[in-house]
């Protein structure tokens, strides 16, 4: 196996979950706008067998459920709002 980082892009609308099918084990390492989008980088085992996992972005002060995990945040390009994304652990 080998290990690698690949980039997925967020559903724009807050409180969205976005379905991302990524190799077991895969962990976020990064969140940040590009083209507009907010996206998730994540260091992968690119042979890893897929899983299914849930992930939404909120924006400042919006309330999440406790057993959602926090991934990261990022701030738009002017720097006037900050988004935050969270994995939904259902």
């Amino acid at each position: 196996m080998k290990k690698t980082i690949w980039k997925y892009k967020l559903d724009k609308n807050l409180h969205v979950d976005k379905l991302l099918e990524l190799p077991e084990g895969s962990n976020p390492v990064k969140v940040a706008i590009q083209d507009g989008w907010v996206c998730v980088w994540f260091c992968v085992l690119s042979d890893a067998p897929k899983e299914n996992r849930l992930f939404y972005v909120t924006g400042t002060g919006d309330e999440v459920p406790l057993k959602d995990s926090y991934v990261g945040s990022t701030s738009t390009n002017n720097e006037s709002l900050q988004w935050h994304v969270w994995e939904r652990n259902t």
